[in-house]
């Protein structure tokens, strides 16, 4: 649910008014600043982990994939030098 503007200086004001101003300060330092559904939860985080690290394993299969393809041409390439001359 996001608040409003307005409604969140209600809120505000009615913290200072019965609360006095430093408790409602902290108190509304405590809220987000746009709504409890904007914010990650652990499970969000860690899904995003796993993405991200499926994407890494996928680069480096795929980095040492070519590391032993231009390796093998490589050694191919220099044995085909090495019996002609």
């Amino acid at each position: 649910m996001t608040i409003s503007e307005s409604a969140r200086y209600e809120m505000h004001t009615g913290l200072r008014n019965r609360l006095g101003e430093p408790v409602a300060d902290m108190l509304m330092e405590h809220l987000p600043p746009s709504g409890w559904s904007d914010l990650a939860e652990k499970s969000d985080v860690e899904h995003l982990r796993n993405e991200v690290n499926k994407r890494l394993d996928s680069l480096v299969h795929g980095v040492w994939a070519a590391v032993g393809f231009f390796s093998a041409a490589f050694i191919a390439l220099f044995s085909l030098i090495a019996a002609r001359g």
